[in-house]
């Protein structure tokens, strides 16, 4: 139920950190007009220690004033019953810490393009914080201090934001360093640990450490412990992303300057590091942007974006071969039955095995373990389903859905030839593919709909040779009948 808070409506939890909550929220205003927001309010805990509050009143101080595309604005600070809060303004998307799971899960790759332009976005908004100048003409310097996968927002729109100034610092402030080290500890700056000058460049040492992990999978600095990774940090214990991940040989010298343990001989100021970025990124591909990291994040976020849009209650399993249907642009009715959609042929093929990882790392090996083992869970769960819904809607198994993988013998019963006659063939893949069919590649890329094929056992080849990946599956088309092949490719 939601909860009144002010002049605020309380919707849902959004996530609850180390002294604060993050609720999506909506703000009625005259004539029926509303604003959905999120409201960041501290913990009923923290709200008398005067330390956390310092902070959180900081924070308010620091990120009201700041307006540009690539920092969340702040609308307001205030008090409500002795609660603290800001609201703020709403990303509807997702964290960089989470598209980071998602590539893990997926055992993907994160595109070079989208690491360079997220990157590039966020240095923009660095820049803007740093060289600051307030409504009275004086320049304030606003170093972040905490820029990490966390907060970096994207949306399913493709814009990038740099949110939570909870720990930052304005340099000519002479409020004296505390003792207590805050931020996360794989993209603290050297100079964060041992009390040294913190300036812009602190802040372009931690955003070269997220861009490496983007590059490469995994973050520069990672050891078994925090201590152990804070002492790598010191050290400037990293490898080249090249090293981690081949053909990264371009951006190694503009990851590894960022990352010098002494701040002298990073980027001198967060402007040049961004124009090193952005012209990394036009060399590689001088179109990307905000639409085609759009589209890359709506992909591999599908289901989740279809789920936030109210699309989940206890019809799910419906809802969502409905939703893959239309993902894979094939043309039915959506009145249809449950057992008219599946006698269509969608069928989900996993790889044969667990794809790799793209970085051989023996510290990711239990994490691995957990992941075969809850693929193994799922694919069980997801065959059970399909079984389950056969039974439910038409009594029987569902048999025949028209794909095998290479080997595997087609039940000719299911499907007899016809000389002459034909049918329709739908594609998609996970991420998307270009096709081969028989040997000869098909136009464009998956999704790939309705395209007409003999009747008869075809092969396809789905390829996305810029991460190494394949699939290849045997088909049959049922004369006059239509089939929708839906794989996840692997290496």
């Amino acid at each position: 139920m939601p909860e009144k808070f002010g002049r605020y409506e309380l919707l849902s939890l959004i996530g609850r950190g180390g002294m604060a909550e993050l609720y999506r929220a909506r703000l009625e205003v005259p004539a029926g007009v509303e604003k959905i927001l999120v409201v960041k309010r501290i913990l009923p805990t923290f709200s008398s220690d005067p330390e956390f509050l310092r902070m959180f009143v900081n924070e308010a101080k620091i990120a009201l004033p700041l307006t540009h595309g690539n920092i969340t604005a702040v609308f307001e600070f205030g008090e409500v019953t002795g609660t603290y809060f800001l609201a703020m303004e709403y990303i509807h998307g997702q964290n960089l810490d989470a598209v980071l799971r998602r590539t893990r899960e997926l055992a993907i790759p994160m595109p070079v393009e989208a690491a360079l332009f997220i990157a590039s976005e966020v240095a923009k908004g660095l820049s803007y914080a740093h060289g600051f100048t307030s409504p009275q003409g004086q320049r304030v310097e606003i170093v972040h201090l905490d820029v990490s996968p966390q907060n970096f927002l994207i949306s399913y729109d493709g814009g990038v934001k740099l949110t939570d100034f909870g720990i930052a610092k304005v340099k000519q402030s002479t409020e004296p360093q505390r003792g207590v080290l805050r931020g996360k500890p794989s993209y603290l700056a050297p100079e964060q640990l041992d009390g040294g000058t913190l300036d812009p460049r602190t802040d372009i040492f931690s955003l070269g450490s997220v861009l490496y992990q983007m590059l490469t999978g995994v973050p520069p600095f990672r050891g078994e412990t925090d201590e152990e990774t804070l002492e790598m940090v010191r050290q400037g214990d990293v490898k080249k992303p090249s090293s981690v991940r081949p053909g990264l040989e371009p951006f190694d010298a503009l990851v590894m300057k960022a990352l010098a343990v002494k701040p002298e001989d990073r980027y001198t100021k967060t402007g040049d590091f961004t124009v090193a970025i952005t012209q990394a990124l036009y060399e590689r591909s001088p179109g990307y942007g905000s639409q085609e990291l759009a589209e890359w994040i709506r992909e591999i976020f599908a289901w989740d974006l279809f789920e936030s849009q109210g699309n989940k209650d206890e019809n799910a399993p419906r809802d969502r071969l409905l939703f893959q249907l239309t993902n894979a642009k094939v043309e039915f009715d959506a009145k249809r039955s449950t057992k008219e959609l599946l006698s269509l042929g969608t069928v989900s093929i996993p790889p044969l095995a667990p794809p790799p990882p793209a970085v051989r790392d023996p510290r990711e090996l239990r994490a691995k373990v957990a992941t075969v083992l809850l693929f193994t869970a799922l694919t069980a769960f997801a065959a059970a389903l399909v079984w389950a819904l056969g039974r439910q809607f038409f009594g029987e198994e569902v048999r025949g859905l028209g794909a095998q993988t290479p080997g595997q013998t087609a039940d000719p019963s299911a499907s007899p030839v016809v000389p002459g006659a034909s049918g329709s063939l739908s594609l998609n893949a996970w991420p998307s593919a270009i096709v081969y069919l028989n040997g000869e590649r098909l136009p464009g890329s998956t999704p790939i709909f309705n395209i007409t094929v003999p009747a008869g056992r075809h092969t396809l080849r789905f390829e996305r040779p810029e991460f190494g990946m394949k699939k290849e599956v045997d088909v049959v088309i049922p004369p006059g009948g239509s089939r929708t092949v839906a794989v996840t490719l692997d290496r």
